[in-house]
């Protein structure tokens, strides 16, 4: 939106969730080609997304 400066800034932004690690615990880091997710307040559990 835009201020009485005629500046454009964000109201609102959500945190970035991240991508699930990988399965087998040898494997560093997280899955690739996986979208970002976040548990939602509604759903405190979330699915596996792979």
């Amino acid at each position: 939106s835009r201020t009485p400066g005629n500046r454009i800034v964000y109201l609102y932004t959500k945190k970035v969730g991240k991508a699930p690690k990988s399965a087998c615990g040898i494997c560093p880091g997280r899955l690739r080609g996986v979208s970002l997710q976040k548990k939602k307040k509604s759903k405190p559990s979330l699915e596996k997304s792979y």
